[in-house]
């Protein structure tokens, strides 16, 4: 399992000398996604996996958009991120959370259609009942791949908004030597990660999801005309999980537009509660 030690020395090693109050304060624990493809019958029903089908209960309400069933991007086994111990009690101990969204017309987060484009699904019942499915009759081909989940700590990006500001960079940070020490952190794994920190493209994600939480899914207790009330709201989103575009030969050949990145976040209420209704899926790109 790594330390904050072994993250503040090779963020010496990419000449970040921060102090350890703030690598304290500001690393959160993640689970690298990392990908390898395998034949689906040689994968056991229920097990994480990053593919476009899901186990579910014979019973599931698949999720459509559009009168079109949802696409699976990812299903993540709890009782196996339960079994590493390295996030804490922040998830169930077992089910599993599927992550859906179409297969065209990609939620940007920008109008309330945003909102019915995604589907976070969880559920819990004996894993013999499930039963393997896409829902899609012409499902793309996406490369069916096994998982393995890597513990790591991540710091947020220094662009990240008010977290991001916490680092202390300065403006004229070196931007690359940053990226190759925060890559060096996460083990050179590809961008799939549970928990964590998000690596935004262009938006500050924590903060277009705390406003698209309040302008189009009606939630309230924040004013955003209040900046400092703003602020300190947008430090309660917490990233679920991360996808990245990913081309690589052993990986599940997502493609969001150009070199784009998938951020599901959820409010930390929301996941105190074991409540996923509320996340809020972000697509960015270049």
């Amino acid at each position: 399992m790594q330390t904050h030690d072994e993250v503040m020395a090779l963020l010496a090693k990419h000449g970040f000398d921060l102090p350890r109050a703030t690598v304290e304060a500001l690393a959160r624990p993640a689970l690298q996604l990392v990908p390898s493809r395998v034949e689906p019958d040689s994968h056991p029903i229920g097990a994480t996996m990053l593919s476009c089908y899901a186990d579910v209960p014979p019973d599931f309400d698949w999720p459509e958009f559009d009168d079109e069933p949802m696409m699976p991007l990812a299903q993540i086994s709890l009782a196996e991120v339960a079994a590493l111990d390295w996030l804490g009690d922040a998830l169930p101990s077992t089910g599993w959370l599927v992550f859906f969204m179409p297969l065209e017309d990609l939620p940007y987060a920008l109008d309330k259609e945003d909102a019915e484009k995604f589907k976070v699904a969880y559920f819990d019942a004996p894993v013999e009942s499930l039963v393997r499915r896409n829902g899609i009759e012409d499902a793309p081909e996406i490369p069916f791949c096994r998982v393995d989940m890597v513990p790591s700590l991540h710091l947020p990006h220094p662009s990240d908004g008010v977290l991001g500001e916490a680092l202390g960079l300065p403006d004229d940070y070196d931007e690359e030597a940053w990226d190759a020490a925060m890559d060096e952190v996460r083990g050179h794994t590809p961008g799939h990660w549970l928990f964590g920190h998000p690596h935004p493209i262009q938006s500050h994600v924590r903060a277009a999801a705390m406003a698209a939480a309040v302008k189009l899914l009606d939630r309230a207790g924040v004013d955003l005309q209040d900046k400092a009330a703003a602020r300190e709201a947008e430090k309660l989103w917490q990233l679920l999980l991360q996808l990245d575009e990913d081309e690589e030969p052993d990986g599940p050949k997502y493609v969001f537009e150009d070199d784009g990145r998938a951020h599901f976040m959820i409010h930390q209420d929301d996941l105190k509660r074991h409540d996923f209704s509320g996340v809020w899926m972000h697509v960015e790109f270049c």
